[in-house]
């Protein structure tokens, strides 16, 4: 199993029909896949935890990218997993305040820039920082 956290951009605001089409799409797609995870948007940006069988987790990944609601797709951590932070959410969500994000931004440029090392269950690290935000 992996995990994989990517940020993407909007090129127009969702509003909450759109975003309620979304969440009830994936929820069905995701539970056939065996796929779970956390979706935040903060209005103009998605930040997405996605775990699952490293094929199902690429074959969504690749749908992602060429969505046209979302621009500017980044990887932002990837790795094996042995287990899932988020057992049961076929796709968790919560909106974020847009400094949240661009504060967690500043974390992952720096994880990037120092290092590349395997983090066990990153994603669950990730909802640990945003637990205060979204709760």
């Amino acid at each position: 199993m992996i995990e994989l956290i990517y940020i993407s951009d909007t090129p127009n605001t969702l509003d909450q029909s759109t975003i309620f089409e979304i969440l009830n799409s994936s929820h069905a797609k995701n539970k056939l896949n065996d796929l779970t995870g956390h979706l935040y948007y903060d209005g103009n940006s998605f930040l997405q935890i996605i775990e699952g069988e490293e094929n199902a987790v690429r074959s969504l990944y690749e749908k992602i990218k060429i969505d046209p609601r979302h621009t500017n797709v980044e990887t932002l951590y990837e790795n094996e997993i042995n287990e899932r932070a988020f057992e049961g959410w076929e796709m968790a969500f919560k909106e974020l305040e847009r400094s949240t994000v661009q504060n967690s931004m500043v974390m992952f440029n720096k994880l990037k820039q120092n290092s590349k090392r395997h983090i066990p269950n990153f994603g669950a690290g990730l909802f640990g920082l945003f637990k205060d935000s979204i709760s």
